[in-house]
This record gives C-alpha cells, structure tokens and sequence, in this order.
C-alpha cells in the first residue's frame, strides 16, 4: 500500500463529500491544465493527509515551544532586554519557530493545493517559450509534404522540446490509445493548457484543414506572426525590467540607506544601557543587510528570470565554478576571522607599510572579489562563447541555403563553408562534422552527435531542425531558406534584447556607490561629532567606546560589501539577461567599495576637516 492509497483509505469520507464543489472543480482543471495524470480524489486525499500528519507532528511542538519562552520574553521585554541578550534572542528565536510550528500545517496544505495551479501556469509559459520552436519545425515538416501531425509525432520522440514533447506525447496517447482522431486528439490536448497561443494556432489549423484551406501558408503565416509576438515580448520584458531595477534600488538600496541612518542615531543617541543600544543597532543592521535585502535581492532575480524572453536551457558550467569560489570565500573568509582578527570584529591588523588599519571588512572583501574573479573571467568566456555560436550558426544556414540553390549536396556545402568561410566559435563543430562526414558517416548521425556539446539551446534547436529538414525534406532549398530566416530572426530577437537592458547594468554601481558614501559621511561625521560631546554622548563611556564604534564601523560596511555583490549579480541578471555575467559586475563593485571603504578616513578628512580628523574613539 503506497502512500496515496492510505491516504485514500483515511480520507476516503471527507473526499466524498468534497465532490462537486468548487475546491473539487477548480482542482481538476487545473491538474488537467498541467498534463498531471492523477485524479482529484488521489490528490486531495493526499494533500488532506500529509496535512493532518504534520499538524499532529508538529502543533504540540509548537505549542511547547511558546509556553517554556514567553514568560521569560516577556520579563526581558520589560527590562529592555529582549533584543540586545543572547537570552532574550534565544527566547525569541524559539518562540518564532513555535510559532512556525503551528502554523506549517496551514502552510502545507495551502502549498499543495496551489502546487496544481502553479504548475499549470508554469507549463504554460514553457510552452509559449518552446512554440516558436515548435511552429518552425511544423512549418518545415508541411513545407516537406508531411502532415502537422507527422510533425507531432516526430516531436514526442525527440528531447530537444521537453515541454512540447510532453504535449504531443499526450495527444499521440489520445490518439493512439483512446481512438481519438489526429485534430480531435491535438484540440482536446491543446484546449486543456493554458497556453493561448497554442490554443489559438492548433485551432486555427483545424480550420484550415476541415475547410480546405492551404495549410503551409497558414502554418508560414503563423510563424512570422509567433516571431512576431516573441519582440513584442522582448521589448516588453524591457520595459519591465528597467522598471524591476528602478523598485530594485527603491526597495533594497534606499531603504538600506535609511535604515542605517536609524540604526547609528539609536546607537548614538541611546536611551538608557549604552552598549545595549550600539549592540542592538548592530544586530538590526546584520538582520536586514544579510537576511532582508538579500531575500529581496532573490525575489527580483527571479521577477527577472519569469518576465524576460529566455531559453528553457540553462548552462550550469559557470554556477559549478560559482560554487568552488563561494566555498573558498567560506573557508578563508573564517580563517581570517578565527585568525587574523580573533574572532573580534572590532580589532584591526597593522600591516607596516600601510598608512591605515585592516579591518574584516576589507580583507573579507578582497577575498571575495579575488575569490570570484576566474569565475568572472570564465563567465564572460562561456557567455560570449555561446552568443557567437548562436549568431555564426544563423549565418550558416544562410550559406547553406545558398549553396543548395546552387545545386551543392548537403555533405559537400559543409566541405565547401569550412575551407572557404570562417565562422569564429563555430569552426570547431564544423571541423569535427567535416571530419566524420568524410569517414562515410551519415549527416543525420553526424548532426546527432554534435548536438549533446552545443551549449546554446538555439543552437541545438538549429541543428534538431537542420536534421529533421535533410532527413525529411531532402534539404530543399525552400525549407532551408525558412529555417535560415527563423534562425536570423531568433538571434536577432536576442541581440535586440541585450541592446535595450545595457543602460540597465550601470544602475547597482549608482546604488552601490550611494551605500558606500551614505556610510562614510554617517561614520565619520555624526559618530566623530557624538564621541566629541563629552558626558551625554559616546564619549561618556572613555576610551573604551572605541571597539564599540569600530565593531559598529565593520558592521556596516561588511553588510554593504555583502549587498553589493549582490547588487552585481542583479546588474547581470536585469542588465544583461544572463546571471553568470554578474559575477564581474559583483567582482567590480565589491573592489570598489572596499578601495572607497578603505579609503573613508583621507576622504572624510578632505569631505569634514578637523571634524572628522583621527582620535582614538573613531574608526581608524
């Protein structure tokens, strides 16, 4: 007995009682919508289930946990205690896990019965990612005399279009298993996924069918129209984009600027226990600038990543060299801080030679910079790489095209473009088919095999065409002219695409060089002034103030090293359309507010004068 069958023999009344109504209703369609071949009653009774066992699981937990730390919070509370002890953080982290606790089954259960919805939509929008590519091949299957669904067929088999392949398989099943004839099996499939484009083209074409009409012009038609819509898309995921980075600057950038204004005017200006307030400050600044801004840092990537025009096909080369930096960065990042510094934020190295002191901050920061540079380097390399395969690769399906006009064999227009025409990133795959093809291996093999080492998605969508069109269509020069202007007009949708988000790039630099100089002015103007005053501020606490203000110092610019690389990947990901590309912009801004950083005390000197010149109870 599995676990959807238990879960049916618990839940099996409270199921059939949920039966016609709108939860039941809504559910289905949705799990039809995302080609989920589960029913209804299987799913809600597993969802109803797993819920009831995590409330038994965890409630009491819960509970437990609030009753043994709420007294205690409480009287912490009252004393002023609760935010600036380990107890009361203690007190409260467990209370707020508590409260977790009891409210994860609710969570849970919300989570799955959305889980069918949020599949369908995501099925969607990969299926209006994937149709382009879908018509195209359509396009040149009827253009070679074969049916539309032929080219079903044909797509179920292949693993290029996963999305698309999952739709037609579903339709071959209806067709083949349930009797369904080829336009009632493709309208039944396609009016179930909520992808309006394919509802719109796959009825479009069962009218033109049953009617009488010239299928390959319609099928042509649409896929000038599907191209069409893609830089209608494209010109709108700018547009969004340029405004995700402007609310991306308002809501991380300027409210960081703000919430460190606060936090150093209650730490200050304290009421009450002086180091409670530099010490609470501290920690609200480490809870908002490493936990907040990067969780909202996350969220706009990922507005970023579902809004823009992007391939299905992501290359995870760079994000493994990521991974070996961040480790790096991990294990020295803790060397120097057990170490270098004792695990005392506020101590410094004295390095002879150097006009000033070496706080975390600035060793932590040129770590992860030179941690991250060969990421960088190889990110640019890999990028630039694949864009110029994609684009070398349009142009030679052009030549292509143009050499079977001339009457040239397929094999012998390979020869002929790799001794006379070079096509930078791409000769290497042309040398390696040139070579095969002169062996006797078939092109249909010898396209096969390349296909696995292109990293460019277009590019292994190209050559999927490419084969299909010499296997099926002989090569025509009619079909090949098609898929020559298709593959112009994709690249030249992508081209277009990064044009218009590279004035986007240089906005994380404004913010991050705003953060940067907000923390200057407010370290070595307002605490440099307060430690002056004498009894009512800083300096009532004598000499030993000063680990208190450098502890305060690092804290901040450490949160706004952090947030700045951050920033950079941001600059990649809504500048450039590609995440791996914010690895330099992260490794750039990161030198560049360590230098500033760094530099603060000279700056501030020539920014305040005496106000800010060097004492013994300021940074430095």
């Amino acid at each position: 007995m599995d676990l959807d069958e238990l879960a049916l023999s618990v839940m099996g009344p409270l199921i059939l009682r949920l039966r016609n109504t709108k939860i039941y209703d809504r559910l289905l369609k949705n799990l039809n919508a995302s080609l989920a071949f589960i029913s209804p009653e299987r799913y809600i009774a597993r969802v109803l289930f797993i819920t009831m066992i995590a409330m038994i699981a965890m409630a009491p937990v819960g509970v437990l946990l609030i009753m043994l730390n709420l007294n205690s919070a409480l009287i912490l509370l009252k004393m002023r205690l609760l935010f600036t002890t380990q107890y009361g953080i203690r007190d409260l982290v467990l209370i707020i896990i508590g409260a977790v606790l009891i409210f994860m089954p609710l969570i849970i259960y919300e989570m799955m019965i959305a889980m069918p919805r949020i599949t369908a939509s995501d099925l969607a929008f990969k299926v209006d990612t994937e149709l382009p590519f879908f018509v195209a091949y359509v396009s040149a299957i009827t253009n070679s005399g074969l049916s539309v669904f032929r080219a079903v067929e044909r797509i179920a088999e292949a693993k290029i279009l996963e999305v698309m392949g999952k739709v037609a398989r579903w339709a071959y099943i209806r067709f083949k298993i349930f009797g369904e004839d080829p336009l009632t099996a493709l309208s039944n499939v396609s009016s179930v996924i909520e992808s309006h484009s394919l509802r719109e083209f796959i009825s479009g074409y069962i009218t033109t069918v049953r009617t009488g009409g010239d299928v390959v012009h319609y099928i042509n038609t649409r896929l000038h129209d599907i191209v069409s819509n893609a830089i209608e898309r494209m010109n709108r995921a700018a547009e969004f984009l340029g405004m995700l980075m402007e609310s991306y600057i308002g809501s991380a950038a300027i409210l960081l600027i703000g919430l460190d204004v606060l936090y150093l005017a209650q730490a200050v200006t304290p009421f009450g226990n002086r180091y409670a307030a530099f010490m609470q400050a501290i920690n609200s600044n480490y809870m908002f600038g490493l936990f907040v801004v990067p969780a909202i840092s996350v969220a706009f990537i990922y507005l970023g990543e579902v809004s823009a025009f992007r391939s299905p096909y992501t290359d995870y080369r760079p994000y493994k060299w990521a991974g070996v930096s961040l480790g790096v960065v991990a294990v020295a990042g803790f060397l120097e801080y057990d170490l270098l510094f004792h695990r005392d934020l506020s101590s410094r190295v004295y390095v002879h030679g150097l006009p000033i002191p070496l706080d975390y901050t600035i060793v932590f920061g040129l770590t992860l910079a030179l941690a991250f540079i060969p990421t960088a380097i190889y990110s640019m390399k890999i990028v630039k790489e694949r864009w110029e395969i994609d684009k070398e690769y349009a142009e030679f399906l052009r030549d292509v095209t143009e050499l079977r006009k001339s009457g040239f064999t397929p094999e012998k227009t390979f020869e002929t473009l790799r001794y006379t025409r070079k096509y930078g990133a791409f000769d290497q795959y042309l040398d390696k088919m040139v070579k095969q093809i002169r062996y006797g291996v078939p092109i249909r093999e010898v396209l096969s095999s390349i296909m696995p080492k292109l990293h460019s998605y277009y590019s292994r969508v190209f050559t999927f065409l490419l084969t299909e069109t010499i296997d099926l269509g002989g090569a025509s020069p009619q079909v090949l002219d098609m898929l020559a202007n298709f593959a112009s007009s994709i690249v030249n949708v992508q081209e277009n695409m990064r044009a218009r988000l590279r004035p986007l790039r240089y906005v994380p630099y404004i913010g991050a060089i705003i953060l940067i100089v907000t923390l200057v002015v407010l370290i070595f103007s307002v605490v440099a002034i307060v430690t002056r005053v004498g009894p009512g501020g800083v300096a009532a606490g004598g000499p030993t103030s000063n680990p208190l203000i450098n502890l305060l110092a690092t804290s901040f610019s450490f949160t706004i090293t952090i947030d700045s690389f951050i920033m950079g990947l941001i600059a990649g990901k809504l500048g450039e359309g590609e995440l791996s590309l914010g690895f330099r912009h992260a490794v750039v801004l990161t030198l560049i507010v360590v230098a500033f950083y760094a530099m603060s005390p000279f700056i501030a000197n020539a920014l305040f004068g005496s106000m800010a010149a060097p004492s013994s109870n300021i940074p430095y």
